[in-house]
């Protein structure tokens, strides 16, 4: 096509007004000008003949799409052959295109008597004139005169001048491409929007033969989860799927095999959870979970997406390597380590665990007297203590402490439940027992007759012994609570720790001698005492003194009158100001095992050990009073008298 004016048009000039005469150029000027048209055109050759390439390379590549989506929709599945041989149908025609179409188009030059023959096919006036100057002009000695090579250059130019090289040149080719491209893009919309099936998917398979992507179909499967994943061994795997363009009574399945072959295409149907869209459901080899490595596949009318790998991590376990026992402070007793078997401590005492997992843990705690269903699964727990953890180490410090009503001993129970970086637990964790035991109270005992009754004079002298111990850490306190006609008076003190330094251990047997006279006692006066001891127990919690106290079994001393026959004599008089001073007399300890006080009538000084506390012996009265702070002869404990009517209220 060509959009050059007739040459042999003449112009038409306004009536009455001659036209000036054009200026004159001369030859080497017109011929100048028609090497830049030339020159020109060759450049627009090169633009347009690129451009002619790349939509033939397009037009082949749609028409292959085209092709591909055909077969692939309607006729059958392409296999794997199929697709690479499409692949290789559009690379091989790419890799001409390239190399013997385009490189050479870009690499070379045009031609000068090309670009004039494309002229001349544009406008058949020229008749061969302009490739025939050209030639002339290349020739140094043509032979031809210069008359005849000026009219050709003028001749030339009167065809040529003022034409711009798109006008001069066939653009025809160009123009049906770029038509034939728009219609296949046309024919490729109008088929995406009437198949069923996805034209993107057809080139996905085609462009790239080597994925695992499934055949286009109607439905299609939008999302499947979890995906290929790694799974902790025993647990289920949890699927969901979305899709869409399914039809009803159409299932969603899932299709798995181990790697193992021991399970071969097994299907499970998934349960919808939005009718058409969305489904759900799980995957189990064992009636737990998942215990061996598998593929699957999600199956949905004429879809399949997959295969999905799911890879096994071992499920998390701890292990306790050691418990450490830190007792307390007041039982003098160091720390202690515990190998496997029942843990026994005192309450207050500090459990010092460590376990190890087989896989770095994200946290750890213990569960503390758990309870569980028929799963083994936990229902409630007293407490939970949270454990340090540092990669696969865990840690914890419990103190241990007697149940609310406080029994003894307290049986706790505890299971260590560690979590894994994906929030997995140990299933089944063992059970551990600790007994918390309970500081025992003191054993205290005031030494009289069974019938618990002494019957006195105003004047006697009576010397009592006091027996105590503390089963497991110490005494810190023992003293005589005295009451006169059920008024209670000030305690007296028989022992405190404070003044030994540290509580004592072992029995301790104490004596006092009581002095009725000094207590201004009166016929028809009832006396009633008791012993009481104090352990050295401390508040597990606050660390504050919390002791136990014992009271022993009271010992009433009846004054009665000279028509009543006493149990003790009366005391004779002292032998000196010294021995009457009661304000002199002291308690200490007797050793266990020492000779006791005379006990017989006369006064006897036979030495004798201390009796066991189950044995029971009334007080004597002392027919020899030594001198006061004085140890009386095979006593095995000092003796001392109030310095004041005990009855009387502090």
């Amino acid at each position: 096509m060509s959009s050059i004016p007739n040459p042999l048009a003449q112009p038409q000039r306004p009536p009455g007004r001659p036209s000036p005469p054009p200026p004159r150029r001369t030859t080497d000027e017109v011929r100048q000008s028609l090497h830049v048209h030339l020159r020109k055109t060759a450049t627009f050759i090169k633009f347009l003949d690129a451009l002619v390439l790349l939509f033939a390379w397009w037009a082949g590549m749609l028409a292959i799409w085209l092709l591909a989506c055909v077969i692939d929709h309607w006729l059958w599945p392409l296999p794997g052959w199929g697709r690479w041989a499409f692949w290789s149908l559009g690379v091989a025609g790419t890799l001409w295109w390239l190399g013997w179409q385009l490189s050479p188009l870009l690499l070379r030059r045009i031609n000068p008597i090309y670009a004039a023959q494309r002229i001349e096919h544009v406008v058949p006036e020229f008749k061969n004139g302009l490739i025939s100057w050209l030639e002339l002009e290349s020739l140094p000695q043509h032979g031809v005169p210069r008359g005849v090579i000026a009219a050709l250059t003028y001749r030339a130019a009167r065809f040529l001048g003022g034409q711009e090289p798109s006008s001069t040149v066939d653009t025809t080719p160009l123009i049906k491409l770029v038509g034939g491209v728009l219609l296949l893009l046309s024919g490729l919309a109008v088929y995406t929007m009437l198949s069923p099936k996805s034209v993107l998917v057809t080139g996905k398979r085609i462009a790239l033969p080597w994925s695992s992507t499934a055949p286009p179909s109607r439905v299609q499967i939008l999302q499947v989860l979890p995906g290929s994943i790694e799974l902790t061994q025993g647990k289920p795997l949890a699927v969901e799927v979305e899709v869409k363009g399914l039809r009803r009574q159409e299932a969603v399945a899932v299709r798995f095999s181990t790697l193992d072959g021991q399970f071969k295409n097994r299907r499970s149907e998934l349960i919808a959870n939005t009718e058409g869209f969305r489904y759900v459901g799980d995957v189990r080899t064992a009636a737990e979970g998942i215990d061996q490595p598998l593929d699957y596949w999600i199956e949905a009318g004429d879809a399949t997406s997959g295969p999905y790998r799911v890879t096994l991590s071992p499920l998390p376990s701890v292990v306790l390597k050691s418990v450490e026992l830190q007792f307390p402070a007041y039982t003098g007793l160091a720390p202690r380590a515990v190998n496997g078997g029942k843990v026994e401590a005192v309450e207050g005492s500090r459990l010092r665990l460590k376990a190890e997992a087989n896989q770095a843990m994200s946290r750890g705690r213990l569960e503390i007297n758990p309870q569980v269903d028929a799963a083994g699964e936990l229902v409630r727990a007293d407490a939970f203590v949270e454990m340090a953890v540092n990669d696969r180490q865990l840690q914890a410090e419990w103190l241990l402490q007697l149940d609310a009503q406080r029994t003894n001993p307290t049986a706790v129970e505890y299971r260590i439940r560690g979590y894994n970086q994906r929030g997995d637990v140990n299933p089944r964790p063992i059970t551990h027992q600790v007994s918390v035991q309970a500081d025992l109270p003191p054993e205290v005992t005031l030494v009289g007759p069974e019938s618990r009754i002494v019957r006195v004079r105003p004047q006697s002298r009576i010397n009592l012994e006091v027996r105590a111990s503390d089963p497991d850490y110490g005494l810190t306190k023992l003293s005589l609570a005295v009451s006169r006609n059920n008024i209670s008076g000030r305690d007296i003190p028989l022992l405190n720790s404070q003044d030994e330094g540290q509580a004592l251990r072992g029995r301790q047997v104490k004596t006092y001698s009581v002095d009725l006279a000094r207590w201004h006692a009166t016929v028809g006066d009832r006396y009633q005492l008791r012993a009481i001891a104090e352990d050295n127990r401390h508040e597990p919690l606050t660390g504050e003194p919390a002791p136990n106290t014992a009271e022993s079994e009271a010992l009433v001393l009846l004054v009665v009158g000279p028509d009543e026959s006493p149990d003790v004599p009366d005391a004779p008089p002292p032998a000196n100001d010294a021995a009457s001073d009661p304000a002199k007399g002291t308690a200490d300890n007797t050793a266990v095992g020492q000779p006791g006080n005379p006990a017989t009538e006369g006064g006897s000084s036979e030495p004798r050990t201390a009796p066991d506390d189950s044995a029971q012996s009334a007080p004597q009265a002392d027919p020899k009073e030594p001198a006061a702070g004085q140890q009386a002869s095979g006593a095995g404990g000092d003796r001392s008298s109030p310095s004041s009517d005990p009855g009387q209220s502090g």
